[in-house]
């Protein structure tokens, strides 16, 4: 145990920097994410007044519909369409009034969000293709099992590691979004810390299924390189497949194919049924396929020269 938590920790601080860097990143996204929240669900005043005056300019005339987009831009907010495309149900958004709206399926549509997305992809594959591929381009895999250490604790070690990353980051959206709610921005309603849980779940599921896949790749390799372009191939065919399915009807059965299909945040908060909990399942047993086939490969495995 000794030896795991002391490979966890040298881990961590290895990338400390990197780290440190996206948990403030992704507390500051919560923070802005919240600030536009605030402004859509209660508008100053002086935006009130500015959107009855170009409404009664506008009024009787066929641009008023055209007139609405360019008014919430002039405001710099986004309207309800946005939160629809990060993944709120568009009843609990559309024809609803602002001040109504779910705060709490508002704040973990964040989780969809492009920059939260591609930062936890970057790491989930950038921590399994060092995980051993990296160790062995570096030669440090020789030193560390010349001592008294297992290769499955050594395993074992990457993937808690890699675990707690995930966690840290999810927990640094929580953060930005309690701050918000209870210190900073008025929104409607404040939830409680709990009620997080289900997103910062979905976010280290989908990590870790990334990550089983790459670490399958990395465990037989010994270039860093060459396992992370595997790993990222594979995970931007799985985009690609999500994209194509949307697109043809009769190739739904290709989204089934992919991870991102079963990344669901803002369904496993609001509604956590069965087939939610499942799809949190599918993406835990494509990580724990991976992490079984890299633990065969990467015991039975030949490591230059006699580290293992």
């Amino acid at each position: 145990m000794m030896a795991l938590l002391t490979i966890v920790r040298k881990l961590l601080g290895e990338t400390r920097g990197s780290l440190l860097i996206s948990t403030l990143g992704f507390f500051g996204l919560a923070l802005l994410w919240n600030w536009g929240m605030s402004e859509f669900q209660f508008p100053s005043a002086s935006e009130v007044e500015a959107d009855t005056s170009v409404a009664a300019d506008v009024e009787g005339t066929e641009d008023t519909e055209r007139e609405e987009p360019r008014r919430e831009r002039r405001r710099g907010r986004a309207g309800p369409q946005i939160y629809v495309f990060f993944g709120v149900p568009a009843e609990q958004m559309l024809g609803i009034a602002p001040s109504e709206t779910p705060t709490l399926a508002m704040q973990v549509a964040i989780a969809n969000h492009p920059l939260v997305f591609l930062a936890l992809l970057g790491w989930a594959i950038s921590r399994a293709s060092a995980a051993v591929a990296g160790e062995v381009e570096r030669g440090t895999l020789d030193l560390t099992l010349s001592r008294p250490i297992r290769r499955s604790t050594f395993l074992t070690a990457q993937i808690l590691a890699t675990v707690l990353v995930f966690a840290l980051l999810g927990l640094a959206i929580t953060a930005g979004h309690l701050v918000s709610s209870r210190l900073i921005f008025r929104l409607n309603g404040t939830p409680a810390p709990v009620e997080y849980l289900p997103m910062i779940g979905s976010l280290i599921a989908l990590g870790m299924a990334v990550f089983g896949y790459t670490l399958t790749v990395s465990s037989g390799s010994l270039s860093r390189a060459r396992a992370g372009i595997i790993g990222l191939a594979i995970t931007l065919t799985g985009i690609a497949g999500i994209i194509f399915a949307r697109q043809y009807e009769e190739y739904d059965w290709v989204a089934n194919l992919s991870v991102f299909e079963f990344y669901a945040p803002v369904a496993n908060t609001l509604d956590p049924t069965r087939e939610q909990w499942m799809d949190l399942a599918t993406l835990g047993g494509v990580f724990a396929v991976g992490a079984i086939v890299s633990f065969i490969i990467f015991l039975r495995r030949d490591l230059p020269s006699n580290s293992g």
